[in-house]
């Protein structure tokens, strides 16, 4: 499974009308080992506003590519738009998305130059300034949106703008719960030794075998009369010794099983948090069985933490519980025991895309099997019942104060 999905472009589908947003936007993003900074656009205002004459719609030539490409390195190269902690650096072009004009499809047509510059940890600021508004005209304002990522979360949308050309980004503390496994004292298995009952049950074989030759109908009527009496109270005077070949993990009261998968369920939204997919799989395989890795990890991507093509992204702002019960089936298995969990819950989403910020509530309500794999309990199994998708009204990207345009 890719970082990317198809799944948002759906969500997120490109219409000519209304205008989506601005003509220009821009995003910067800081993780531990690079800083990344997307300059995007549609076609004639990214040119302009980059003082470029060149066609930026293809299908282009390799040449016409690279000329794109060079104009696109020297402006930048010369703008050094970004400061890593006071100092200017240069960005290098990682790629440069050209639109295919697709004259059956009346789409609206994106650029996105994608650079980065390396860092040897997370700066603690982090600064952008920009000197050229040609072509960034939106309701009447000169200005050109900046999306905020620290990590994999959407912090804030600021602009820029002729009078205040210039945002600096100060690191704010990174507040990651620790994952850890949800791990219960696992006890030997014991059993019951029935200690009165193993004593008639001896001394009836042993009065048995005395009286046999010499009394054979008393020794038979006393035999079986004591291991009757034996049966009868096996119950009484036990002992309870521990096995020394069998461990079991006692199943949890009601709400203590609520509690283990309050922890599991927060956990794997928490892993999201990773910077990479490798990371995130690292983080929920602490919670999640491995045979059911891939779904439960496409199920909340696909839902939430996503980057598309058209330059979508999104992270988690809240999880809130909705409603709770734990069952307990019958004949569980003593070796793996489980219980089931239904579990409704509310997650808001924050969608950064076009230079504007949209909020997104999803509704679930699903059952789960938590099970006990020898050392911790993890989520086995999950069917998800119902999921309604709510859109909140967007948030208008932040635009200067001023005259307007004319």
């Amino acid at each position: 499974m890719t970082i990317r999905h198809a799944y948002l472009l759906s969500l997120l589908a490109l219409s000519p009308l209304p205008h989506p947003g601005p003509p220009i936007w821009s995003e910067l993003q800081i993780l531990d080992e690079e800083v990344l900074f997307t300059f995007s656009g549609e076609p004639e205002p990214l040119a302009e506003c980059l003082g470029i004459e060149l066609e930026l719609v293809g299908p282009l030539d390799e040449s016409d590519h690279s000329a794109a490409v060079a104009a696109f390195e020297d402006r930048f190269r010369a703008e050094r738009p970004l400061r890593i902690d006071g100092e200017p650096v240069d960005l290098v072009l990682r790629e440069l998305e050209i639109p295919v004009d697709d004259v059956d499809e009346e789409g609206w047509l994106q650029v996105h130059a994608r650079f980065a510059v390396a860092v040897e940890h997370r700066p603690s600021s982090v600064s952008i300034t920009w000197n050229r508004y040609d072509g960034a005209v939106w309701s009447r304002q000169t200005f050109i949106p900046i999306t905020i990522i620290d990590g994999q979360r959407v912090e804030e949308i600021v602009s820029v703008h002729p009078d205040e050309p210039e945002f600096v980004w100060h690191a704010k503390e990174r507040r990651a719960r620790p994952i850890a496994p949800v791990v219960v004292d696992v006890e030997p298995a014991s059993f019951r030794l029935p200690l009165v009952s193993l004593a008639l049950g001896v001394a009836s074989i042993a009065a048995y075998a005395s009286l046999r030759r010499s009394r054979r109908g008393l020794s038979a009527l006393v035999g079986l009369g004591g291991l009757l009496v034996a049966a009868a109270l096996r119950d009484v005077g036990t002992f309870e010794l521990a096995s020394p070949l069998r461990r079991a993990v006692a199943i949890p009261s009601s709400d203590q099983a609520l509690a283990v998968f309050e922890t599991l369920h927060r956990n794997v939204y928490d892993a999201f948090d990773a910077e990479t997919e490798e990371g995130i799989y690292e983080v929920l395989a602490v919670s999640v069985d491995a045979a059911i890795l891939d779904e439960l990890y496409g199920d909340v991507y696909e839902s939430l933490i996503l980057r598309d093509d058209g330059g979508a992204v999104c992270s988690i702002d809240s999880v809130e519980v909705l409603s709770r019960a734990a069952r307990f089936p019958d004949g569980a298995d003593d070796e793996r025991p489980r219980f089931l969990v239904d579990w409704g819950w509310r997650v808001d989403g924050i969608v950064a895309h076009w230079g504007h910020i949209h909020r997104r509530r999803n509704e679930y309500e699903a059952e789960y099997t938590v099970r006990h794999d020898g050392q911790s309990w993890k989520i086995a199994a999950v069917n998800v019942i119902e999921h309604r998708r709510v859109d909140l009204p967007p948030e208008s990207p932040p635009m200067p104060v001023g005259d307007d345009e004319p």
